[in-house]
């Protein structure tokens, strides 16, 4: 895939080599998991989703976090946050800013969320909808 390269050796090549020339004071993290089962069902996928953002979140914790993935993940991390909402637009390079929750956690309202992580942490949504390229309605 990387001209015979593996993950780590192209991570080394092409990211972390790029972060140090700019003088980025970053550490890029590439997590591998094994490929899901094709095909995968919608719910399937977004209970993969918040399990993966809740783990970085766990592992991560007390460190600014950037994740790059793709736009279901991005409408699961509304969800988990504004469970009442309804996302309609993810553009393209659109993000959201999660803001992890102090407190302790109450059970997450989304269906594939509230199964897999019944005490999970609470995340609180600092964006703006439409301002990141992410569209979504909130129902109070």
């Amino acid at each position: 895939m990387w001209n015979g390269l593996t993950l780590n050796q192209a991570m080394d090549q092409f990211v972390r080599r790029d972060c140090k020339l700019q003088g980025l004071a970053v550490t890029p993290v590439a997590r591998t998991t094994p490929c899901v089962k094709y095909p995968e069902s919608l719910d399937g996928g977004l209970l993969r989703y918040s399990s993966a953002i809740h783990e970085i979140g766990q592992t991560y914790a007390g460190s600014t976090v950037l994740l790059v993935t793709h736009g279901e993940c991005v409408r699961m991390a509304v969800l988990m946050a504004e469970p009442n909402s309804e996302v309609f637009e993810v553009k393209h390079t659109g993000f959201v800013v999660l803001q992890r929750q102090q407190a302790a956690a109450k059970p997450p309202a989304h269906a594939a969320t509230r199964q897999q992580h019944p005490a999970a942490v609470t995340w609180q949504l600092t964006s703006i909808p439409g301002e990141t390229g992410v569209l979504w309605l909130e129902d109070d």
